[in-house]
């Protein structure tokens, strides 16, 4: 059965974001179609041990219905064993329990694209990614997806269609009328079985600072989408990257300062501390621990309360100091993620 309104966020594909799916109330995690972007993995690692992972998160986050894409392209098309990671993927995931969608992108190799088609028949769909950007030509975006259409022999009534503006935070023009120049050029949107936009406006780590407290994220994706609404051809689902935004090029190198992301009607705000082995007299006063960040949050309007979802109810939990630990690093993502994917589903249901 579709539930109708629905949400495509694109999530990286770890420990973190598949616990959040897991915890999410049954009529939330109803609502929520995930897209996978599986991050690159260190060159020593063996990519079927990584699909093997892939597999076991679903299968535990959103059981076999079909429900959840996975895009291998981070993996550079690196044999698993002697086949493509995509077919190896769908050989795992039939004997796993997990049926998957795949994802292609408009900018995948042709190597990629033939595997996508090789295994296809036996995928629980297929979702074409067309990456967009401010200036790019609609017309020629359009002749890509029909371009990989006919190499993957499939029709769009077999296709969720995803128009992916990636990180929009620098556009000079309005993302929502950068998209609509893209759904009117595709005249057969209406034919595919889903259509969604995607965005991003969340920053690339680097450019967090801990003096920002909390650096305040406008959500241009949301007002692009809500934007998109008046638009007759735009009958679009709802997208985003979650409160990580882009998957990161390369593998992570040590462990990251610990940090809380919190989703609001308008913005994300993002809470930086500093590791225990970091701290000096000089921030003495200052929020440094996951838990010292907690409690600035609940302190604030835009805490939504403890029983909004999963994730809010821990972090008022480590707030009051009621837990053995703070977490660590996959628990952060996860406790930030179940409380976004919540809040986004509510205000699609809501009409917000």
């Amino acid at each position: 059965m579709t539930v109708s309104p629905l949400y495509i966020p694109v999530l990286t594909g770890k420990q973190g974001e598949y616990a959040a799916l897991r915890a999410l109330a049954p009529d939330i995690r109803a609502a929520v179609r995930p897209i996978l972007d599986i991050p690159p993995v260190a060159a020593a690692t063996d990519p079927a041990a990584a699909i093997e992972k892939i597999v076991l998160g679903v299968g535990r986050s959103m059981g076999n219905e079909g429900h959840v894409a996975v895009d291998l392209l981070g993996l550079d098309d690196r044999l698993a064993g002697d086949v493509h990671p995509v077919e190896c993927l769908i050989e795992r995931a039939v004997w796993g329990g997990a049926r998957v969608q795949l994802v292609v992108r408009t900018d995948a190799s042709l190597g990629y694209r033939q595997a996508v088609a090789r295994a296809r028949s036996r995928a629980a769909g297929i979702c074409v990614r067309a990456r967009i950007q401010e200036n790019d030509d609609p017309v020629a975006v359009g002749a890509q997806v029909s371009l990989l259409l006919g190499q993957l022999e499939v029709g769009p009534p077999d296709v969720h269609l995803i128009l992916d503006a990636g990180r929009v935070s620098d556009w000079t023009r309005r993302p929502a009328e950068v998209l609509a120049e893209h759904l009117t050029a595709h005249d057969s949107l209406g034919d595919f079985r889903l259509r969604s936009a995607v965005a991003t406006t969340v920053p690339p780590n680097k450019e967090i600072k801990r003096d920002d407290r909390p650096l305040r994220v406008q959500r241009r994706e949301w007002r692009a989408w809500q934007g998109l609404a008046s638009h007759e051809a735009a009958r679009v689902h709802f997208g985003d990257y979650g409160i990580t935004g882009p998957r990161p090029d390369t593998p992570p190198v040590g462990l990251p300062d610990p940090h809380l992301r919190y989703t609001t009607t308008r913005a994300l705000l993002i809470w930086r501390g500093w590791r225990s082995e970091r701290v000096t007299d000089e921030d003495e006063g200052d929020p440094t621990s996951f838990g010292d960040l907690c409690r600035e949050l609940v302190d604030r309007d835009d805490f939504a309360g403890a029983s909004f979802s999963p994730g809010d109810e821990v972090i008022a939990a480590v707030a009051a100091r009621r837990r053995p630990n703070d977490g660590g690093s996959s628990q952060w993502v996860e406790w930030a993620t179940s409380h976004h994917v919540t809040h986004v589903v509510k205000a699609l249901q809501a009409g917000a």
